[in-house]
């Protein structure tokens, strides 16, 4: 691998090296053909995700989300009722 990423550490003896993180663990350094195979698996996962934002919906992926969105309207109904009546108990306080 010629080219360095942005998420290649500093390499130490000449090897290649890459951080993989999880937020609240030690963060292990990768290097040399551990490296190499994370960066290409993240490169192929980005390429993969890429693809799926590009094609278009299919009817049962648009019914989905259309049943998610409504899921999600109504949530958010409620959490403005909720807060309209907070503010309503909070001004009759203050009254």
């Amino acid at each position: 691998m010629s080219k360095k990423k942005i998420t290649f550490a500093t390499d130490l003896d000449e090897e290649p090296t890459a951080l993989a993180s999880d937020i609240g663990k030690n963060i292990p350094i990768l290097t040399g053909e551990s490296a190499e195979r994370f960066v290409r698996m993240a490169e192929e996962n980005e390429r993969k995700a890429k693809e799926m934002r590009d094609k278009p919906l299919t009817k049962e992926e648009a019914e989905k989300e259309l049943g998610f969105k409504r899921i999600m309207l109504e949530f958010r109904k409620n959490e403005i009722n909720r807060l309209e009546e907070e503010i309503k108990k909070l001004e009759e306080i203050i009254n």
